[in-house]
């Protein structure tokens, strides 16, 4: 049985099934990951757009907003300095 995509933000929708159930831009198979990753290695969303054509930049920026939104890597930590 079938189970419909759940939005979990505006363009990002979650399915079980499809891609291990991680966040997918809408109406694709495209992860989330694979946006930011390239975000990541430097690249602008118009560049972006050269690698997945079929994206729009509203779902782009979406992506990474969503991953920004959702998911902080590193535990934040107030240090005081030495003396």
């Amino acid at each position: 049985m079938a189970t419909a995509a759940r939005e979990v933000y505006s363009h990002i929708t979650k399915q079980p099934g499809v891609r291990g159930g991680k966040a997918c831009i809408d109406q694709t198979r495209i992860c989330v990951n694979n946006v930011v990753f390239l975000h990541k290695e430097g690249k602008a969303p118009e560049e972006i757009l050269v690698e997945y054509p079929d994206l729009t930049l509203a779902q782009i920026h979406a992506a990474l907003t969503y991953q920004e939104d959702s998911f902080f890597p590193y535990p934040i930590v107030h240090v005081k300095p030495k003396r």
